[in-house]
């Protein structure tokens, strides 16, 4: 009987703790803590790649690949914290191709500047920055990012990912063809965390983990059609 109670002290105490951590993170998780440097380039960069290819500006697209070749940023999948990714991801056909990475970048602005010999030497400079940004990654460190697909009318792709405990965390999602998106995360006991359900296309959280451990990121597309974006967490 002794051990029957005592087992039942431990099962009340338990959850008591799991209520107490609940609640300490939805008072205080959320960090008011404006983004990092490395959010900030991304986000800057992303915007001027979105003005260069609405307004065919070679210009926009080089400098949005300056930016982001100096953002030392890696594929999520390269991750050791990386547990996995479900949702109701559609093929890539089905939205726009267009992915803001460097290479890319260039290789549009180039379609766009013709002859122009002033664009050719700063998308040249450029080039060699991004060579060499290969060239010299080294260790898998953040942040990370993610492009897919996911279908519209409250779609979803939710993200499982390890956090460190009083470490400063970041996630963003930044739309590639016009659809609006949330975010919601929340801990590895479905407690809530924080969210982001601007009516912008793009949506970024930040929190600061009680402790070390999963969390799930989910982002939803509140657009009527299947939307492709690029996912961005620290």
């Amino acid at each position: 009987m002794k051990k029957l109670t005592a087992l039942f002290a431990c099962v009340i105490f338990g959850s008591a703790l799991i209520f107490a951590q609940s609640a300490e993170n939805q008072d205080k998780a959320t960090s008011t803590k404006p983004a990092s440097e490395e959010m900030q380039a991304l986000e800057t960069a992303y915007t001027l790649a979105e003005y260069g290819y609405a307004n065919s500006s070679a210009s926009a697209l080089i400098m949005a690949a300056e930016i982001l070749s100096s953002v030392d940023i890696t594929a999520l999948s390269e991750s050791s914290d990386f547990a996995g990714k479900k949702g109701t991801s559609v093929a890539a056909e089905q939205s726009s191709e267009v992915d803001y990475t460097p290479q890319q970048l260039l290789d549009d602005a180039k379609q766009l500047y013709g002859k122009d010999k002033t664009m050719k030497a700063w998308a040249a400079s450029v080039q060699k920055l991004v060579d060499a940004s290969k060239a010299t990654r080294g260790t898998v460190s953040g942040p990370y990012y993610d492009v897919d697909c996911v279908s519209g009318n409250g779609g979803t792709c939710t993200y499982t990912i390890t956090y460190y405990g009083n470490e400063y965390a970041e996630a963003g999602v930044y739309s590639l063809d016009g659809c609006d998106y949330d975010i919601f995360v929340y801990d590895a006991n479905g407690n809530f965390i924080t969210q982001d359900v601007s009516y912008s296309s793009n949506a970024y959280c930040s929190w600061v983990p009680r402790w070390t451990g999963t969390f799930r990121i989910v982002v939803k597309n509140r657009s009527g059609y299947a939307g492709r974006y690029r996912f961005t967490t620290n």
